[in-house]
């Protein structure tokens, strides 16, 4: 989508989006000029309801063995990205280009209105 305002304008912005009225959490990062990116990473206890559920019906139906299998699996996915969304804004002839993806189609979403709100 292309914006009248300039890029340093638009990722400001997003910035200040991210930080204030960005539902989701995540850490921001920049990792080009022109890129801002919002990140979540797993932990170590599930982050739903359902996964709680699972982990804990696999632990009573094991006897507990499942926590072996669990332990194991959460130290090899810690930290590593959940959810991911990037806004890039490059200068046009005319404006500012602005996209976004994202890993999680809500996200992508929300940013997308976001976007069409510049």
């Amino acid at each position: 989508m292309e914006v009248q305002i300039s890029p340093e304008t638009v990722l400001a912005r997003a910035q200040r989006y991210f930080q204030h009225e960005w539902a989701h959490g995540g850490q921001i990062h920049h990792p080009t000029e022109h890129t801002i990116e919002v990140r979540t990473t797993r932990g170590y206890v599930p982050s739903t309801a359902l996964g709680w559920v699972f982990n804990l019906t696999m632990t009573v139906l094991t006897f507990g063995a499942w926590l072996i299998v669990w332990l194991f699996w959460a130290m090899g996915t810690v930290d590593s990205p959940k959810d991911t969304v990037v806004l890039t804004a490059y200068p046009t002839d005319t404006g500012t280009l602005v996209e976004a993806s994202s890993t999680n189609r809500q996200w992508r979403a929300d940013v997308e209105a976001w976007i069409a709100e510049l």
